[in-house]
């Protein structure tokens, strides 16, 4: 999209010309927009005669199926730049959140107005909020961001398409169609319908459009003179705000087919997290995630269901029951890794966490912690013998198989050269030496697990320029061991001695305060005469 940087005088020159035409969309709220717009130009530009060329739009006419069916949302623009190429118009007013992220080769955006409420709205004749609608409730949006959000919030409701204009989707709503209906806060306010609004859905628990609220212009990119007049209306502020928003959402290729929210005020964001759900995680590295977390997340992808909601137990024995099954040299293995590969996405796989999960009977001791489960007090080793998933005689076998092929791939992973990051969801630095022992497992020699934990670590969290690797110029911490833990990863454990920051720690100190029977004397310091 090219972008052309805003004008800020509130008088401008007309160079000339006496009529501007605005291209608009018939709908009210369009009118509106377009009228505003009108004015302001008028007032930039004493003298300056504006026009509206209302017409129609495919998006406007088919309303019995979803944008994204259609071809998008750049459907509402078609037409009005099509007017603009045949010297209808000379301009076109558009909601930005409407504006597809790539504009046609040959057009540009001069000015950006001063944004309204950018959030959602909340609009039902009989319900406060979305927490009050009763079970099964209709909901009318057609909006797939927020369509994936309501699902997250309240997976019961019965979501319904409803497309149309601002009045009609209110109609339809007080026709008894809908319990309540998602709307954005400002065309409801700019129409008149504020006290509509029943309650405003905001950052940080409801995100909402990118550059939802803001008016933007649209010219051709060869008519330098109408761009000008365009020019003196953007808004330095809303253009930051709402370029880091696109920003974002190009680079996650967001559409009317990826719902994607955005509330960015800041260039540099990295999606991180799981699978939503009713998601795979192919579907959200192509969507633009930078990196996964859980082992689990990524099985799934080959052994879920369409209906499968992984936010339920389902995400953790449907692993362990088929992935013993999975053919981990198939082509969709293969083509998956190469994809990870390719796009430099992340895995934080904790396989440790999910080794007890898998491998566990009831009353024995979680195979994770075994290793140090003689140092700590015996109430903390009861509970590591205790195991949330049902595992039994009749499963074990499974879900042991299972959780093998898991080790594997992530032998694979590393193999194809997929970034991988040793992280913990358990107790810290235990899983953490776990992990990397697992990773051994897996493949890797103990350099490789080690490097895994400390420049991976350092490089994916944006900070390999200040730390990761012993290096001129960075910090480092002084860490001895009782071992050799690149030949044998397990005397990553036999830590004697840390200095961090000018202080030194002795291991064997801190863990015997938490009562932790320590796993190594710490070294014996002698200081020198000067």
């Amino acid at each position: 999209m090219r972008w052309v940087p805003g004008g800020h005088g509130s008088q401008c020159d007309n160079g000339g010309m006496t009529t501007l035409r605005i291209a608009t969309r018939k709908s009210p709220l369009a009118l509106w927009q377009s009228e505003h717009v009108a004015a302001r130009l008028r007032a930039a530009h004493p003298g300056l005669q504006v026009e509206l060329v209302p017409m129609s739009t495919r998006g406007d006419e088919v309303l019995d199926r979803s944008l994204a069916a259609i071809g998008g949302k750049g459907l509402f623009l078609k037409e009005l730049e099509l007017a603009m190429q045949r010297g209808d118009a000379d301009c076109a007013v558009h909601s930005l959140k409407d504006v597809p992220m790539e504009l046609e080769p040959g057009f540009v955006v001069p000015a950006i107005l001063a944004r309204a409420d950018y959030a959602d709205a909340f609009v039902s004749n009989d319900f406060e909020d979305i927490d009050a609608l009763p079970h099964g409730a209709r909901v009318g949006t057609s909006s797939l961001r927020r369509q994936a959000q309501l699902r997250a919030l309240r997976p019961d409701l019965q979501l319904r398409d409803l497309r149309g204009n601002v009045n009609t989707r209110l109609a339809r709503l007080d026709a008894g169609e809908y319990d309540a209906i998602v709307l954005a806060c400002a065309g409801l306010q700019r129409l008149g319908f504020e006290p509509r609004i029943r309650r405003r859905l905001q950052a940080p628990d409801w995100l909402p459009a990118p550059a939802q609220g803001a008016i933007a212009m649209e010219t051709r990119d060869d008519d330098s003179a109408i761009a000008s007049l365009c020019a003196a209306l953007d808004d330095r502020p809303t253009r930051i705000c709402v370029e880091a928003e696109r920003a974002m959402n190009r680079a996650l290729h967001g559409s009317c087919h990826v719902p994607v929210a955005a509330y960015a005020h800041s260039r540099g964001l990295r999606v991180s997290g799981h699978v939503p759900a009713f998601s795979r995680a192919e579907r959200v590295v192509r969507e633009g995630y930078d990196e996964l977390q859980h082992i689990n997340q990524l099985m799934l992808n080959f052994v879920s269901d369409p209906d499968t909601d992984s936010r339920a137990l389902a995400r953790f024995t449907l692993v362990g029951e088929r992935t013993q099954a999975l053919d981990l040299d198939s082509p969709a293995v293969r083509d998956f890794i190469e994809l990870l590969a390719a796009r430099g996405t992340v895995i934080d796989a904790t396989i440790a966490t999910f080794e007890g999960m898998y491998n566990q009977r009831q009353g024995e001791m979680n195979p994770s912690l075994a290793a140090v489960a003689g140092h700590v007090p015996y109430a903390t080793q009861r509970d590591w013998r205790s195991n949330s998933m049902d595992v039994s005689e009749a499963n074990i076998g499974i879900y042991r198989a299972s959780y093998a092929r898991m080790i594997r791939f992530i032998g694979m992973l590393h193999a194809a050269g997929v970034p991988l990051v040793a992280g913990t969801d358990g107790y810290a630095g235990f899983t953490l030496h776990r992990e990397l022992e697992l990773y051994v497992k897996a493949g890797m020699t103990p350099g490789e697990a080690i490097r895994i934990a400390t420049r991976n670590g350092a490089r994916y969290a944006g900070l390999e320029h200040d730390t990761g690797s012993v290096e001129r110029g960075k910090r480092a911490d002084l860490i001895l061991v009782d071992g050799d833990p690149t030949r044998n990863i397990s005397d990553i454990r036999r830590v004697s001695f840390v200095l961090k920051d000018g202080v030194g720690f002795a291991p064997a100190e801190l863990y015997e305060a938490f009562g932790v029977r320590r796993f190594v004397d710490p070294p014996r310091i002698q200081s020198s005469a000067r």
